[in-house]
């Protein structure tokens, strides 16, 4: 599937993505979505699970 997504991200118009760096987003979003789900489930699926993601994807976020 990660295979699929990155091959997508490269596709796309006016993308400038290597296949190292589309892997690497790609595990990185992975990572992310993986990471916000257990913390959903330790929670007790008591959490927001899109507060949880979007907190997930704004540490990933490059520094300004």
């Amino acid at each position: 599937m990660r295979r699929r997504i990155a091959a997508a991200l490269r596709e796309r118009p006016g993308a400038r993505l290597d296949e190292f760096t589309a892997d690497l987003l790609t595990a990185c979003a992975a990572a992310a979505l993986d990471a916000a789900e257990r913390e959903w489930l330790r929670r007790d699926a008591a959490a927001d699970r899109r507060e949880l993601i979007d907190r997930a994807f704004a540490l990933l976020a490059p520094a300004p």
